[in-house]
């Protein structure tokens, strides 16, 4: 009997080895476990600061929408501005000159203007005097009074 009691002794320290070996598991098993645990709370934390991080990229990106929505709106302001004042500009001259034009008006009254037509020469008249300018042009070449363009040289 001495060879099962030996055997049982070795499996009773086999037992509490087991036994012992299963309560390094279970710690390690803990550990483990709560290594995760931390593990995850790290992850969610990271993925909340994720969350803020988008957030705020979105809230950057509608402050700068909004700006350029606003450098648009002033520039098509100024350039309505521009053109109600070119079109608006006929008008002030007019009031700038009024004053001077109602001031001539009261100091000649009213004026009048009257304008006559006569009938356009006849073709004979047209005809007489063409010839008439042609000839009196003509005539101190016929009267020998034409000096080369010099009127006070004596004629040869």
């Amino acid at each position: 009997m001495g060879a099962g009691q030996a055997a049982l002794g070795t499996a009773g320290q086999l037992a509490q080895g087991y036994g012992q070996l299963g309560g390094v598991q279970s710690q390690v098993g803990q550990q483990v476990g709560q290594a995760m645990q931390g593990y995850g709370q790290q992850l969610q934390g990271l993925g909340g600061q994720f969350a803020q991080a988008g957030q705020q990229d979105a809230q950057a990106l509608m402050g700068i929408g909004g700006m350029q929505q606003q450098l648009r709106q002033q520039q098509l302001d100024a350039q309505r501005a521009g053109l109600l004042q070119a079109q608006q500009a006929p008008l002030q001259q007019y009031q700038q000159v009024m004053p001077f034009m109602q001031f001539a008006a009261g100091q000649t009254g009213p004026s009048q203007v009257q304008t006559q037509y006569t009938p356009p020469p006849s073709p004979l008249q047209a005809g007489m005097g063409a010839g008439l300018s042609a000839l009196g042009a003509l005539g101190p070449y016929f009267t020998g009074q034409y000096n080369m363009g010099y009127p006070n040289q004596p004629t040869p």
